[in-house]
């Protein structure tokens, strides 16, 4: 009766005890030693089984008399699997996976120093590459312009405005302020060049025409430009190039134009050659149809020389003249 009051009552609460602490197994001793009664509380894999039997997971006894009128009848030995290790084990994978996190945010922070060494080695050699560009640019004075087609946008840098007269920005960026500066004679001819070349109907885009100053006036312009950039159809979608500034040269082939107007109008024949034997002409007006009969490409073609063309009788004075 004494062992089942004793079942019936402490084994219970010890057995809840046990459990609520993970305790997998609780075993009631009687005073001789021997077993009274074990309880298993869960399941023991054979892992488990392993780990006790080689000491990994350590046991825990608690022994304690059982009285009876004041004496000692027996004793009662509680043996608890110890479940520390998985707290160790927890520890352990805690602090892996803390090392794996550090580990990981080095590794960004190398390799954000990585890319941001890049980034700035790169933007040196494109700051370097502009320079040059901007150099070379100056030297020739060319103005360079980059048009978005897709959003009408065009950038201008700083020459593009100054050689019309304008301060740099002083227009928007928007190719409706390209085009109302272009002469009204001119945009028609201008805008079929450029449909052509971005249209794949031309291989180049090389065009010249007069564009506003600042004064309201009008200078000759040579424009150059290359696709940069193609959509996801194929089609044009960024469009660069230089605009230069062909005033002078114009005006230079006007004034030359007319004069060779008067020249053709008149009986004198102008002739350019180089000085080479016989004079292979370079340059003759186109009256010479008229006045000698010659056709201009006999003389360009090479087949008829200056030389040719004068008396022999007077080629010795005509040379010594000349020299």
């Amino acid at each position: 009766s004494l062992w089942r009051f004793e079942k019936s009552g402490p084994l219970e609460y010890l057995s809840l005890a046990a459990r609520s602490n993970h305790y997998s197994w609780l075993k009631v001793m009687d005073d001789s030693g021997g077993e009274f009664i074990t309880l298993n509380l869960k399941n023991k894999g054979l892992l488990d089984m392993i780990l006790i039997r080689i000491g990994i997971i350590p046991l825990t006894a608690f022994e304690k008399d059982v009285m009876y009128k004041g004496q000692a009848i027996g004793k009662i030995s509680v043996v608890w699997k110890n479940r520390g290790i998985y707290t160790y084990f927890y520890i352990l994978v805690c602090l892996i996976l803390l090392l794996g996190v550090i580990w990981f945010f080095l590794n960004l922070v190398v390799a954000k120093l990585t890319l941001e060494e890049r980034v700035a080695e790169r933007t040196a050699e494109l700051e370097a590459s502009e320079e040059r560009l901007e150099l070379a640019l100056a030297g020739a004075n060319d103005g360079v312009w980059d048009w978005n087609i897709q959003t009408g946008e065009i950038h201008f840098d700083s020459r593009y405005y100054t050689m019309a007269g304008y301060l740099p920005g002083e227009f928007p960026n928007a190719f409706e302020e390209w085009e109302n500066r272009v002469h009204k004679d001119d945009i028609e001819s201008v805008m079929a060049a450029v449909r052509a070349y971005l249209d794949g109907y031309s291989d180049q885009y090389d065009h010249e025409f007069r564009f506003q100053s600042k004064g309201g006036g009008y200078q000759w312009i040579r424009s150059k430009g290359k696709i940069a950039e193609y959509d996801s159809q194929g089609r044009a979608a960024r469009f660069i190039g230089t605009h230069s500034d062909i005033h002078d040269r114009k005006l230079a082939e006007k004034d030359r134009d007319y004069a060779y107007s008067i020249i053709n109008s008149s009986p004198l024949v102008a002739f350019t050659w180089k000085n080479e034997t016989g004079w292979p002409v370079e340059f003759v007006t186109e009256n010479i149809l008229d006045v000698f009969g010659y056709e201009p490409d006999d003389l360009l073609s090479g087949g008829l020389r200056f030389g040719q063309m004068v008396h022999p009788d007077d080629l010795e004075q005509v040379e010594t003249e000349v020299a």
